[in-house]
């Protein structure tokens, strides 16, 4: 990272930010370039884990560093790199796929969430909901208001 930020003249607050994770979402102006932060999530071992991208923006280049996210930016670079015209729109276009496609990937961790609390609320209409479904219940509950907060 020190290389690409001394070749792209980074201000050194924003690479600290992009290198150390667990930082809050956010976009911040610097000279010539944007620096984002956005967040990620996914279902880890019936709990939600969070990731974060840091994104940097200038008027001709694009640099993502990912922390605690297991899921690609490939496809993205595939599907802008196999249709140059979109490449042409320029680096705000480029961020703008990026956080599409970062938002996308909270659509499976709520639809896991939504399918389990529906097999629930299904099986308390038939039976009594037991302890370790109560508890399950709860800590789910406790993992949407953290996820809200954060987003």
């Amino acid at each position: 990272m020190a290389l690409v930020a001394a070749r792209l003249g980074l201000h050194p607050l924003a690479v600290e930010d992009a290198v150390k994770a667990h930082q809050i979402a956010k976009v911040e102006p610097y000279g010539q370039h944007l620096f984002v932060v956005a967040y990620t999530a996914q279902n880890d071992a019936n709990a939600i884990s969070y990731g974060e991208t840091a994104i940097f923006v200038g008027r001709r280049f694009i640099v993502t560093a990912r922390h605690g996210s297991p899921r690609s930016h490939s496809e993205v670079r595939e599907t802008l790199e196999a249709n140059p015209l979109l490449l042409r729109q320029g680096p705000d276009y480029v961020l703008h796929a990026i956080l599409d496609h970062v938002a996308d990937g909270f659509f499976p961790l709520l639809e896991q969430i939504e399918a389990t609390a529906l097999a629930l609320e299904d099986r308390a209409l038939d039976n009594f909901l037991g302890r370790d479904e109560v508890a399950g219940l709860f800590r789910w509950r406790r993992e949407l208001l953290r996820f809200a907060r954060r987003m």
